[in-house]
């Protein structure tokens, strides 16, 4: 279950593209395989991208036709994204690929398709918005920070990713990548929680915090808390201090729509990090 991290979903999409191109050099320039460059990614973000690109993007978890949207945009993005896999996994990638995907689904769809869940989100989320998603404070505090810990991830990853063993587990790098990025992740995912948490209930109370709560775990994916337990992966403690950048730190790339690794995370939940504002608040 831990593995479902939408970190460890992206390695495995990132990884089976550089497996598929290191397959397709081999084949040699006269026999080319299935188009697996990362730019079918970039298709499959289009629409989710264009939502994080409005004026007030963090608008959309306002109301239900906001909702609609939103979970629309989502479906048809994972309907690509599975459709990638076929193409350019290998039978092991596509069988992890789809073991995540299916926790993902379901996580998406108790969500989008349970009208209480909807409406009771749908209290809190007007407050949410113009209270903290829409404010500096929470840019400066809570964001930055998430994207100082994907820089380092992307870091992580381009060190690894050369690696000519990297798809034989027994003597490569990349479970011990893996586990890395696994760390990273949670504790970053609590960090920023925490952060945020304590944000929202200042201005919208504890129902705020509930509702936002929930709705951040359907839109990852797969019951965040289970994943990443604060038991195991407590911001506040040595296993996320030794591994998180420190609280305040700037990604080293400044441009993180750049960033290859982080790019598609952004891209998929830019209307909640609110990308831009969050860089010119930085600055």
């Amino acid at each position: 279950m831990r593995k479902l991290l939408i970190f460890a979903f992206l390695l495995v999409v990132f990884l089976s593209v550089a497996d598929a191109q290191r397959r397709n050099r081999q084949r040699g320039r006269g026999k080319k395989g299935p188009n697996c460059h990362l730019k079918e990614l970039d298709k499959c973000m289009e629409k989710m991208e264009a939502l994080g690109k409005r004026p007030q993007a963090s608008d959309i978890i306002t109301t239900d036709a906001g909702l609609d949207e939103l979970c629309s945009t989502v479906t048809g993005s994972i309907t690509c994204l599975k459709n990638f896999m076929k193409k350019c996994g290998t039978p092991i990638q596509r069988e992890l690929f789809d073991f995540m995907m299916e926790q993902f689904v379901e996580s998406v769809n108790l969500f989008c398709n349970t009208p209480d869940t909807r409406k009771v989100f749908l209290q809190h989320s007007p407050c949410i918005n113009s209270k903290v998603l829409t404010q500096q404070a929470y840019h400066k505090k809570c964001v930055n920070d998430i994207f100082a810990a994907l820089d380092k991830g992307q870091r992580l990853f381009n060190s690894t990713i050369d690696d000519p063993d990297l798809f034989d587990f027994d003597k490569s790098s990349g479970k011990s990548l893996s586990d890395k990025l696994l760390d990273l992740s949670c504790c970053a995912y609590n960090r920023f929680e925490k952060c945020s948490n304590e944000l929202i209930i200042k201005d919208c109370g504890q129902g705020g915090v509930d509702a936002m709560n929930n709705f951040a775990q359907n839109t990852f994916g797969g019951g965040m808390n289970r994943i990443c337990p604060k038991s195991m992966f407590n911001p506040t403690k040595s296993v996320c201090t030794a591994t998180l950048p420190p609280t305040g730190s700037d990604p080293k790339i400044q441009d993180l729509s750049k960033n290859p690794f982080g790019k598609y995370l952004l891209t998929y939940l830019n209307f909640l990090f609110n990308f831009q504002q969050a860089s010119a608040g930085a600055a």
